[in-house]
């Protein structure tokens, strides 16, 4: 701590090695930074179209509009009973999301 005091209070200037290690050490810390930015802007970028994808397809399946994706016969079992219904249904949605009506 002494030999901090004294060089603080030297009239000496910093050495050119001292100069040019501190604009490294700051240098990399901007490099750093900018490099934490570039991921952060991809990340959220892949986030907002990852959303866009989801509402999209939650749109698709909760929409019930045009044609469905598929048509097909669906048995319905009351739970706790051995009662079933045989129906024909409409499957809207996507990949991942589907929504059910009963065809008419």
């Amino acid at each position: 701590m002494n030999k901090a005091l004294k060089k603080l209070s030297s009239r000496r200037g910093e050495t050119l090695a001292e100069t040019l290690a501190s604009v490294a050490v700051v240098a990399l810390a901007a490099a750093l930074a900018a490099a934490m930015l570039a991921a952060a802007f991809r990340i959220n970028l892949a986030a907002k179209n990852a959303d866009a994808a989801g509402i999209a397809e939650y749109e698709a399946a909760e929409s019930r509009e045009g044609e469905p994706i598929q048509r097909e016969k669906a048995v319905i079992r009351l739970r706790g009973t051995a009662e079933s219904v045989e129906a024909e249904i409409n499957v809207y949605g996507g990949d991942t999301l589907r929504s059910y009506s009963e065809a008419k």
